[in-house]
């Protein structure tokens, strides 16, 4: 099972690779790579973002003792959103245990060790299953709209809709695989010069990986989620196998649990007769000595007349006990056949399921 589930990982990997392809193939991108990212714990490589944490954080490595539990770190586009590059596009590769994940917008000088959106000139998608927006300057609390959680494979959109732009307001549209994720309004204050916005995304666990770019007016990623389905029915397919595995493993161990305790039992109840028959035999070696030292002409008939008894007796006790320790030997050597069965026909049903894959 362990070889399958190595098989599985490595089916991950090329789902990843393919979708890094596909995710670049795109013309109307702007620059990726690390120059194109500011980042604090949070590795850069062309479109791939991955989350380090504090040893790849320049203020954590200046200030350790204060900075040891600023577990969240993210990474700003260096290019601000415009009218020729309203969208930003990000597909997550890996969510991490907790899905500390979050996609969105912020001003130029928001603090990395921050969750978007929970601050003023900000709003973002937070990948267990909200979007928290401090964007509006207006209200006095940030809000929280509950939306679908973000899941492995998933493609998420942050579009700024500049055509909509009202009293130095711009909407805010996120989208999930194509699809807008709330009908409420979302509003951020931009401007040119003091309130320009960026392409943000936060991380606040090691396993988070996502691929993110920057595209032109009129993409709104549909290209992508042809590719991305594949990624997604290819992380469904994997869980699905998975746990098709972890059903057919609990059958099994059921099984050999049920067999090993009939097993047990069988070999209590042999050597019980083992020792059974010992002591009989041990009983008539003592009886056959205290008969052999008796007197027969003393005794006459009556003493080999006793002594054909018993030894008939002992004779049948110990035939009775051998033939039950082989019965109960036959009984354990076909479950051995059967345990040894049962173990073919999983591996056998493994292979199938793979191979199905």
């Amino acid at each position: 099972m362990d070889q399958l589930f190595l098989e599985a990982e490595g089916n991950r990997r090329i789902a990843n690779q393919t979708a890094q392809r596909a995710f670049l193939a795109r013309q109307d991108i702007l620059a990726t790579g690390q120059k194109a990212w500011h980042s604090m714990g949070v590795k850069v490589k062309d479109c791939l973002l991955l989350y380090e944490g504090v040893k790849s954080c320049e203020v954590c490595e200046a200030s350790p003792q204060s900075t040891a539990s600023l577990l969240h770190h993210g990474a700003r586009y260096v290019i601000p959103f415009s009218k020729d590059f309203p969208h930003f596009e990000v597909l997550v590769l890996e969510t991490g245990r907790n899905r500390f994940l979050e996609v969105g917008v912020v001003r130029k000088g928001y603090d990395f060790h921050l969750r978007p959106g929970c601050y003023t000139g900000s709003v973002a998608y937070h990948a267990d299953g909200n979007i928290v927006d401090g964007g509006n300057e207006d209200l006095t609390t940030r809000r929280l709209i509950e939306v679908p959680v973000v899941d492995r494979g998933d493609l998420i959109g942050c579009i700024l809709k500049f055509e909509m732009e009202s009293n130095g307001k711009v909407p805010v549209v996120f989208c999930l695989n194509g699809d807008q994720v709330t009908d409420k309004e979302l509003l951020i204050e931009c401007d040119k010069t003091t309130k320009q916005l960026y392409p943000y995304v936060g991380m606040g666990q090691h396993g988070v990986q996502v691929l993110a770019k920057m595209t032109s007016a009129g993409s709104e990623g549909v290209e992508i989620l042809g590719q991305m389905d594949v990624v997604s029915s290819n992380a469904k397919s994997t869980q699905s196998y998975a746990a098709a595995s972890d059903g057919k493993m609990a059958v099994i161990h059921r099984d050999l649990k049920d067999s090993t305790v009939q097993f047990r039992r069988l070999r209590d109840n042999i050597l019980a007769n083992f020792r059974e028959f010992e002591d009989l035999f041990n009983d008539t070696q003592t009886e056959f000595t205290r008969l052999a030292g008796l007197d027969v002409k003393k005794e006459g008939e009556d003493v080999l007349r006793k002594v054909d008894r018993e030894r008939c007796r002992q004779t049948l006790a110990c035939a009775n006990l051998v033939k039950k320790i082989k019965e109960d030997l036959d009984v354990l050597r076909e479950m051995t056949k059967d345990n040894l069965k049962l173990i073919t026909k999983a591996i056998t049903e493994a292979r199938q399921m793979h191979e199905e894959q």
